[in-house]
């Protein structure tokens, strides 16, 4: 990004048509680049994640497995998938992400394992996909 493009510091993590804030900076986006994100927040409706296990153990780390799936048409080049370990009542007693910058190509899934420090109040866990970047 160029320096035409930034502007001064204001909040964080809002994207409104061609203007971009992220990190406290305000970016001015060209039109082609602000399609290219909306294309790539669009496409991660395209990919399935599920977590398919939740090991926990008295040994200091519980395990979680799960996977993720490409329904597009387009190779995905890099992914992330945001972990929230919940206790019984829903609050978020911990959070970890979990990545791959290996290709992921159309119709084709991707297992995952991740070790989150055990918590005798773990119960259950959501997985969000946050990221996904295709060519």
């Amino acid at each position: 990004m160029t320096f035409a493009k930034t502007a001064l510091a204001v909040g964080a993590g809002l994207f409104v048509g061609g203007i971009c804030c992220v990190g406290g900076f305000l970016f001015f986006v060209s039109a082609a680049e602000s399609g290219a994100l909306r294309q790539e927040a669009d496409y991660r409706a395209m990919l399935h994640v599920e977590v398919t296990e939740f090991e926990l153990s008295k040994s200091g780390y519980d395990r979680i497995r799960g996977k993720v799936t490409n329904n597009g048409n387009r190779v995905v080049s890099y992914w992330e998938v945001t972990l929230r370990v919940l206790d019984a009542k829903g609050v978020v007693v911990d959070t970890d992400r979990v990545n791959s910058a290996v290709d992921l190509m159309p119709g084709d899934t991707k297992t995952w394992s991740e070790l989150v420090p055990s918590n005798p109040k773990s119960k259950r866990v959501e997985a969000t996909l946050e990221k996904v970047n295709t060519r």
